[in-house]
């Protein structure tokens, strides 16, 4: 019996060519969609400048076309794989021949006696066998396919690697940027440096860069850049709250291009701090206030810097409230101190409590700073809230004088107040009690007992009545003495308005005629653990006299009386008006 192993060899190398010819076809598109995804990824980034979002678009795109190209494609035309019996029917039906060519092919390959009868198998393959010898397995089949999609892919890699060669820098920026990463094409002018506020920043960078200043701040920039100079660039802004945007023109500082860098820009680790090179231009802006956040970027001549976030920090917004302790002296006190105040008066020996709390943010610590020592509150979870309160043992407990004081805050942010929260407490003086006292006779004889009324008036109480005695004798001597008219018992009530009589024995007085005496009266208050204040009257003089010189006062006081009675008696009449 002949054998089929020709035959099998013949449609092996069938096979062996159009796995060739299918492999190739499929790897060359495969070559041509990527590289035509690949320039249309890259027509689209240089000629849109787009941002990192952007390309991640386009990456997610690129990604997601090419793997179902692959998967839809691709893939199933590696994976197929063809037997020996689909080429021979192929070849069956490309030759117009019954199915004996198969039938040989599995009679051969099967265990004898599988198909039947023996000799009717053998005398099939033997047919075969003889009649394929002048078979061409091959007719049908054509490499042409293979060599024009392999040179298309061919020449589309050559010019793919000859553009990449005559332009690298744009290729390396591509690759780069197509992979999200933060290079920029190349440009005419070359932006070296930007610098806000004094902080240094990556023109391009693969991640945001996200600044932080407090609002109402400034914005002063410092750009450098070399190659083609233009006279002026731009700097563009979007609001990130209102969404409002506009741009800045940055102007050229050809004055202090080669000078070194000033204020805020002259910091440890920035270029600018040594001055420009000659080759570099250095441009300069001061923006107005910023208030709220925002997104700007560099335009200087064909460069484009990546955008920067520009957070607009709120300054802490500190709501104070004081509570007063009325000293001891003035329990009925009710006055109250606005809240927010910095400049208030209280009376001596008052304490004052106080607690402060942020409306907009979290704080981090709270101070009272009060002579250059510092006292730092306390905070208290109220609810949603944190109330920072100062704890006793400060000088707010007992103010027995002027008191200059700071409250110094921090928030989350570590910002405090602007301007510094300064203040004073002022003492509001308490006035000294006062006193009027009056008698009626003026000469008294030594052992007499004048009666002497007084009054006695204070803001928060009386607590005792004084009499201060200084008596002069006729030959110059003076001997004073001071004794209790009045004092408030324990318990008793407070008398802001206290009046009464006392007498004044000088019987206990070693007196005589010619003899002087003032009295002064005097009222102390209750200033708690202070000392008092004192109020005096006008002094009261007495003369020592005998009986003599009381007749004579009396009649002196009558001729007084009725000089005093015929002036009116004429001025009634209307006579006598004029002088004589």
């Amino acid at each position: 019996m002949m054998t089929l192993a020709p035959l099998r060899a013949r449609l092996q190398t069938l096979r062996l060519a159009r796995t060739v010819v299918r492999w190739g076809c499929a790897l060359s598109q495969l070559a041509l969609v990527l590289l035509g995804g690949w320039m249309l990824a890259f027509l689209l980034d240089w000629g849109l400048s787009l941002s990192f979002a952007g390309r991640a678009v386009v990456l997610g795109t690129w990604l997601l076309g090419m793997g179902w190209y692959l998967a839809a494609r691709t893939l199933p035309i590696l994976r197929h794989v063809e037997g020996l019996e689909d080429l021979a029917l192929q070849v069956e039906r490309r030759q117009r021949i019954d199915s004996d060519l198969i039938a040989a092919l599995q009679f051969e390959a099967a265990a004898p006696g599988t198909w039947g009868s023996p000799r009717l198998t053998a005398a099939v393959v033997d047919y075969v066998a003889e009649f394929s010898q002048g078979l061409n397995v091959f007719d049908g089949f054509s490499w042409r396919p293979l060599p024009s999609r392999a040179g298309s892919a061919v020449v589309a890699v050559v010019a793919a690697v000859a553009l990449a060669g005559a332009y690298p820098d744009h290729a390396a920026a591509f690759w780069n940027r197509f992979w999200l990463g933060s290079a920029h094409y190349p440009t005419r002018t070359i932006i070296r440096s930007v610098i806000i506020n004094g902080e240094s920043i990556p023109c391009y960078h693969s991640r945001p860069v996200r600044l932080r200043f407090p609002q109402g701040t400034p914005l002063r920039l410092r750009v450098e850049a070399e190659g083609e100079i233009p006279d002026e660039g731009r700097v563009e802004f979007r609001g990130l709250q209102t969404r409002h945007s506009g741009g800045w023109r940055l102007p050229r500082d050809r004055d202090r291009q080669h000078a070194g860098a000033e204020g805020p820009a002259a910091v440890a680790g920035d270029p600018a701090a040594k001055g420009a090179p000659p080759d570099v231009a250095v441009f300069r802006l001061e923006s107005q206030s910023l208030v709220e956040s925002l997104r700007l970027r560099v335009l200087l001549g064909d460069a484009t810097s990546d955008p920067v976030e520009i957070a607009a920090i709120p300054w802490p917004v500190i709501d104070v409230r004081w509570k007063l302790r009325p000293p001891s002296y003035a329990p009925d006190s009710h006055e109250e101190i606005a809240p927010g105040s910095r400049q208030f008066a209280v009376l001596a020996g008052s304490g004052v409590a106080v607690e402060l709390e942020c409306l907009n943010k979290r704080l981090t610590s709270a101070e009272l700073s009060i002579g250059g020592q510092r006292y730092p509150l306390r905070s208290e979870p109220q609810g949603d809230r944190t109330v920072w309160k100062l704890p006793t043992g400060t000088p707010l407990d007992h103010i027995t004088e002027p008191i200059p004081f700071e409250i110094v805050a921090v928030d989350e942010d570590g910002l405090s107040p602007d301007p510094r929260m300064q203040g004073h407490i002022r003492l509001r003086p308490d006035r000294p009690p006062r006193v009027a006292a009056a008698m009626v006779s003026r000469k008294v004889l030594p052992q007499a007992k004048p009666r002497i009324s007084y009054g006695a008036a204070d803001d928060f109480g009386i607590t005792r009545v004084l009499m201060l005695l200084e008596i002069t004798s006729v030959e110059g001597e003076t001997r004073r003495e001071e004794r209790i008219v009045w004092s408030r018992r324990e318990g008793e009530p407070r008398h802001i308005n206290l009046r009464g009589d006392t007498v004044l024995d000088l019987s206990s007085y070693p007196l005589q005629k010619g003899d002087q005496v003032q009295i002064v009266l005097a009222a102390e208050d209750d200033r708690g653990r202070a000392s008092p204040q004192r109020g005096t009257s006008e002094p009261l003089r007495l003369e020592i006299t005998d009986r003599a010189g009381i007749l004579a006062e009396l009649l002196e006081t009558d001729q007084q009386s009725a000089r005093q009675l015929d002036a009116i008696i004429l001025r009634e009449l209307g006579i006598g008006g004029g002088k004589k």
